[in-house]
């Protein structure tokens, strides 16, 4: 029999792949390679202080401390390696609402919605537009490689992120999507943080504290600033950013491989997941 009998195992095994990639468990090697690098507190104390500057000019909100404590995460950290908040790293803006009425000249924008931002992509089929004040859409720009996550929907799609590249000229997003964007730039891989929010590991946060109701589930924003991560140093980010997506890429040869199953031999998908296993241990 083959390893694979669906394009579902193989989103399985991206999932497996990102486990163990945000842990820091394909990047062992690397970091005997590199024994010499900063430890991520030194990023979190930098981001801090930018954001305690942006509070004081009033470039972002002071929001309320969080209320209790999420859940922590329990597994052992690499060497160097630390746990905080998406907060700590992170402002969250929420988008422009729908309706909304404001003074003066109003002019059409496109507008990102819920169903454009997958789990690590946008889909920008179809765009709509909104009418909006200038004010707000300078409020509600973006900038590139910024995040965008969702807060609600499905129950085990709350909470995906997508990475924006500057897709659409003018571009805004709406209310039930939320800009996420490093206090302080070249010292977070937003690559990196788009891959954590999308693990498993933060998937199970987001599922145990959304509020659910019929079919649907959502978050808020403070569930989302309390969002726990494991945070390597920068340059790990980027190895560990690296690394997955070679894996990923040989995750959608597989899946081509398994929807076209008739014109390939189960030998051709065993040596196509040895490569992808290989691949982990190096």
């Amino acid at each position: 029999t083959s390893f694979f009998n669906t394009v579902e195992d193989i989103d399985k095994l991206k999932d497996a792949i990102l486990q163990l990639a945000v842990q820091g468990k394909l990047t062992k090697q690397w970091r005997l390679d590199n024994p010499d690098v900063e430890s991520s507190s030194v990023q979190v104390k930098e981001m801090k202080k930018e954001k305690d500057r942006l509070i004081k000019e009033k470039n972002i909100r002071k929001d309320r401390p969080l209320v209790g404590t999420p859940e922590e995460l329990t597994m052992e950290l690499p060497a160097m390696w630390i746990k905080c908040r998406l907060e700590d790293l992170m402002s969250i803006t929420g988008g422009v609402t729908k309706g909304k009425k404001s003074k003066g000249e109003m002019f059409q924008v496109p507008y990102l919605r819920v169903a454009n931002v997958q789990r690590g992509y946008l889909n920008l089929n179809v765009m709509k537009e909104i009418f909006i004040s200038d004010s707000d859409y300078r409020k509600y720009q973006l900038k590139n490689n910024d995040l965008l996550m969702i807060e609600g929907g499905d129950p085990d799609k709350v909470g995906r992120c997508a990475m924006w590249k500057n897709e659409i000229k003018g571009c805004i997003y709406q209310n039930h999507v939320f800009r996420v964007r490093p206090y302080l730039e070249n010292t977070v891989s937003n690559h990196y943080m788009m891959e954590y929010i999308n693990s498993p590991i933060s998937r199970n946060y987001f599922e145990n504290c959304a509020k659910r109701t019929t079919n649907l589930a959502s978050i808020n924003k403070t569930q989302m600033r309390g969002t726990p991560i494991l945070l390597p140093p920068l340059a790990e980010q980027k190895a560990i950013s690296k690394v997955v997506q070679k894996l990923k890429n040989f995750c959608d040869h597989i899946k081509s491989a398994v929807e076209n199953r008739n014109s390939l031999s189960n030998d051709f998908l065993r040596s196509t997941i040895r490569e992808v296993m290989a691949q982990t241990q190096s």
